[in-house]
């Protein structure tokens, strides 16, 4: 059709070079937390990148397991207790 030309699908990457899609795929999983699970050492950078390596080890359990032990793993070596939510959502079917 003369006019028309069909939109590409871009992938939006981050600055580390970490591909971002633009819609979750089958099995990727989202998680939403307080700043009260990151928070408990005092350091933000330790928090964040505890949470990163506790949840790609955990990545393969249900989203319930992955949300409990995410709280139990992170709050175990925190000095100060805040109030903690962590919801875990995964994309099933198409």
């Amino acid at each position: 059709m003369a006019g028309v030309r069909r939109a590409s699908r871009r992938v939006p990457v981050r600055r580390d070079g970490v591909r971002r899609p633009d819609r979750p795929e089958r099995g990727d999983t989202l998680l939403l937390y307080t700043d009260g699970l990151i928070e408990g050492t005092g350091d933000l950078e330790a928090g964040l990148a505890a949470l990163g390596s506790h949840a790609r080890t955990l990545r393969s359990r249900t989203t319930e397991v992955l949300a409990e032990r995410l709280v139990e793993l992170l709050r175990a070596d925190a000095r100060h207790l805040d109030d903690t939510l962590v919801l875990a959502a995964r994309r099933v079917g198409d």
